[in-house]
């Protein structure tokens, strides 16, 4: 891809952590143009690499 100073797309997300990077596959599985932007390279700089893939939260039945 070639720099220009637009780019079309249907939707843009920013954040390629965990719920970043499900957004972006969820929207491109419903048909859409999707750009993911991160800082830095996709996955380095995200809580779920700091966690090491561990992640807690409530659990119910």
């Amino acid at each position: 891809m070639q720099a220009t100073d637009r780019l079309r797309t249907d939707v843009v997300v920013v954040g390629a952590g965990l719920a970043g990077m499900t957004a972006a596959l969820v929207a491109e599985q419903a048909g859409a143009g999707v750009i993911l932007v991160d800082r830095g390279p996709i996955g380095t700089g995200t809580n779920s690499a700091l966690s090491n893939g561990a992640f807690s939260g409530p659990v119910s039945a």
